[in-house]
């Protein structure tokens, strides 16, 4: 339950879904009125409309709209079923109070609410001022850095593999340039040299990245709480490693056989 004032939501840009917002209407001697949160309209009313339905609150409150639902708690968990009650028919002791400020306004909004405030009454205390970027962020601290580790970690094993795929790509070229040379001397075309070089070393590339993402896949379940808005299984994820992997390869095959395939084959056999 909260009870807020009618520019609540205008402020937390919550949508509305159905029926209407509280006004300045909804005064204490006026029908009492709630708004639901959608959560919670599927929670109790499954897939019927709750607006006009009664809920009992100390009493009958009528529902007048349904609103977008919220992360009150983290932001990486899921929203909780909320309802909404007009401050003016449900006074609370505890104010937390939200500020909108005009853009451009720098730091000194601040000092200006705490004037504010002590201008109307100077015993009042006003405390835990923040910013909802502020509370968004503690609140995911732990996550940003779980993420930054974890991707540090992914990022010198990337490294690790894109340097022991093109060395052992490389070498194995390297190695076959007295196969090159006699294929070049019986009347090889350099691009079907090429094709042949690609093939050694993207098929097997192809295979291992093929038996990693498969690897990778069935691991994923293990990511999955560490994870906000992202599947253990995206896409894109894996699909740019497959590709970074294969243009390693592609780049490991290329650079020795230009250097071999710039070689007389006479030299290369003599030098054997």
């Amino acid at each position: 339950m909260r009870s807020v004032d009618p520019e609540y939501f205008r402020v937390m840009q919550l949508p509305l879904k159905a029926g209407r917002l509280f006004t300045a209407q909804d005064s204490p001697g006026s029908e009492r009125v709630a708004i639901v949160s959608e959560s919670y309209g599927r929670l109790h009313f499954g897939d019927e409309s709750p607006v006009g339905r009664a809920l009992d609150i100390r009493g009958s409150v009528t529902i007048v709209g349904v609103v977008g639902d919220v992360r009150y708690a983290e932001v990486t968990r899921d929203p909780a079923p909320a309802f909404y009650l007009p401050s003016a028919q449900q006074p609370i002791e505890l104010i937390c109070l939200l500020v909108e400020p005009h853009p451009g306004m720098r730091a000194d909004v601040v000092d200006r609410l705490r004037a504010t405030v002590n201008s109307i009454d100077p015993e009042q205390p006003v405390e835990g001022i923040t910013t909802l970027r502020q509370i968004v962020s503690e609140s995911t601290a732990d996550r940003r850095f779980y993420a930054a580790t974890a991707g540090a970690f992914a990022g010198v094993a990337l490294l690790l593999a894109i340097a022991g795929v093109f060395g052992a790509v490389s070498r194995t070229v390297t190695e076959r340039k007295r196969e090159l040379a006699i294929r070049v001397a019986l009347g090889a075309r350099p691009a079907g040299l090429r094709r042949l070089i690609y093939g050694y070393g993207l098929v097997p590339a192809a295979v291992g990245t093929t038996i990693g993402l498969a690897a990778a896949f069935a691991g994923s379940r293990l990511l999955g709480s560490f994870l906000f808005e992202v599947a253990p299984t995206d896409t894109a994820t894996y699909v740019g490693a497959a590709l970074v992997i294969m243009a390693v390869t592609a780049l490991a095959c290329y650079l020795p056989a230009r250097r071999s395939l710039r070689v007389l084959p006479m030299h290369v056999l003599k030098s054997d």
